[in-house]
C-alpha cells in the first residue's frame, strides 16, 4: 500500500531518526503538540510546513514507485526522506519563503517518476536542490555542490551558458570549440560523469527557479531566470569577495594534483 504522509500539523520526521523500510513508507508522524510547539519556537509559518510535508510526499511517492519497479529504495532516497523532514530543513525552507523564493513546484517536479516526463529529475538532483537550499538559507555558497557553484559563477560572468558549456565548467577534460565561451573549472569532475553533473546541476537550478532551463535539447542555453523575485539574494551570495578567487585557485590546484596523482597510480 502507498505510503503518505497524512497530517501537515503532526509532520515531523527528524533527522536523527533511524527509519526501517516500513517506517519510511508508512512516514513517522509524532504528537501535533509537539511540532506546533517547535514551530511556535520558531516562528516557523503554516505555509512553510505545508511545503515541507508536500516534498515528504513527493520523495515517499519515489521509494513506493522504487519498489513498484524495482523491488528496492536506495539508500539515497532514506537520506533524502530524514532531511527534508528534518527541523533543520523546515526552518530553511521557512527562511527561503520570506525571502520570495517560490517552492510551491517543487514537491510536483520531485514526486514525478516518469522519465519522459518534461519535469522529471534523476534522485541525485534531490540531493544538489538540497544542498542549494541549504547554502542559500544559510548563506554559504561552500554548502553548494561544487559543479553547480561552476556553472553558477560562469553565469554570473557571461550571463548564458550552453550545454556544453555547461560541461567545459564541470572538467578540463573535454576540448572547447572556437566559438565557446572561455569558462573556468571551480570544480573539477572526469570527463566520463562531466555531462551527468553538468545535467544535474542544470535541473536542479530549474527546479529552484533560480535558472531558465530547456530540458533535453542539445543547443539550448541556460541564463538567470530574471523575472524571479529572489535572483539578487541569489548574485548576491555568489558575488566574489576578497581572496576568494585566490581561495578557488588554490583547490582547483588540489583537485588537478588529485587527478592525476590517480591517474599516474591506475
Amino acid at each position: 500500500m502507498n505510503a503518505q504522509v497524512k497530517n501537515t500539523e503532526t509532520l515531523n520526521i527528524f533527522a536523527d531518526v533511524n527509519f526501517s523500510a516500513h517506517e519510511a513508507r508508512n512516514a513517522i508522524v509524532i504528537d501535533q503538540e509537539t511540532i506546533k510547539a517547535y514551530a511556535r519556537q520558531q516562528k516557523v509559518t503554516s505555509k512553510a510546513v505545508a511545503v515541507q510535508l508536500d516534498i515528504a510526499n513527493a520523495i515517499i511517492n519515489r521509494m513506493n514507485n522504487k519498489l513498484e519497479t524495482e523491488q528496492k529504495i536506495s539508500s539515497t532516497l532514506f537520506s533524502d526522506l530524514r532531511e527534508a523532514c528534518s527541523r533543520s530543513m523546515l526552518t530553511k525552507i521557512d527562511t527561503l519563503q520570506k525571502a520570495k523564493f517560490d517552492l510551491s513546484d517543487l514537491a510536483t517536479i520531485i514526486a514525478h517518476t516518469d522519465k519522459s516526463h518534461i519535469d522529471f529529475v534523476q534522485v541525485k538532483v534531490i540531493r544538489k536542490i538540497f544542498q542549494a537550499i541549504t547554502a542559500i538559507a544559510e548563506n554559504d555558497r561552500r554548502k553548494l555542490d561544487g559543479y553547480t557553484m561552476s556553472i553558477l559563477l560562469n553565469l554570473l560572468q557571461y550571463g548564458s551558458l550552453t550545454v556544453n558549456e555547461c560541461r567545459l565548467c564541470c572538467t578540463t577534460e573535454i576540448r572547447a570549440q572556437s566559438h565557446e565561451k572561455k569558462v573556468r573549472q571551480y570544480y573539477l569532475s572526469a570527463h566520463s560523469t562531466a555531462s551527468s553533473q553538468a545535467s544535474s546541476s542544470r535541473m536542479t537550478l530549474r527546479a529552484l527557479n533560480i535558472c531558465n532551463v530547456v530540458k533535453s535539447v542539445k543547443d539550448s542555453e541556460i541564463t538567470f531566470n530574471e523575472n524571479s523575485q529572489f535572483i539578487e539574494a541569489v548574485l548576491s551570495f555568489l558575488q566574489m569577495k576578497e581572496n576568494t578567487q585566490q581561495e578557488l585557485e588554490r583547490v582547483q590546484h588540489d583537485i588537478k594534483k588529485e587527478l592525476s596523482e590517480k591517474q599516474a597510480s591506475a
